[in-house]
């Protein structure tokens, strides 16, 4: 099928997306409200409560897919980035 074929109302799409919003949806709204709230995150309490805040979320609600490999990678290489800076320097 190509994108230039018209569309066939009675076949069904093969993605299934479920348009009821979530329990986590609303979590990762008020995570995105709530750090302006707190100043912008300047003091470590407010970014401590939000990145576990977040953290929790995954815990409680993984992501159901993946991003795709080459997201993935970069964002592994980025994680090893920054745990490069606990390295001892000697």
């Amino acid at each position: 099928m190509s994108l230039f074929d018209e569309h066939d109302p009675t076949r069904r799409s093969g993605s299934r997306i479920n348009r009821t919003a979530q329990p986590a949806f609303y979590v990762v709204l008020a995570l995105t409200a709530l750090a302006p709230i707190l100043g912008g995150c300047t003091k470590l309490w407010a970014a401590a409560s939000l990145a576990a805040a977040t953290g929790l979320l995954f815990l409680i609600a993984p992501p159901k897919r993946s991003l795709g490999r080459l997201p993935n990678i970069a964002f592994v290489a980025l994680i090893a980035l920054a745990l490069v800076a606990f390295l001892p320097s000697r």
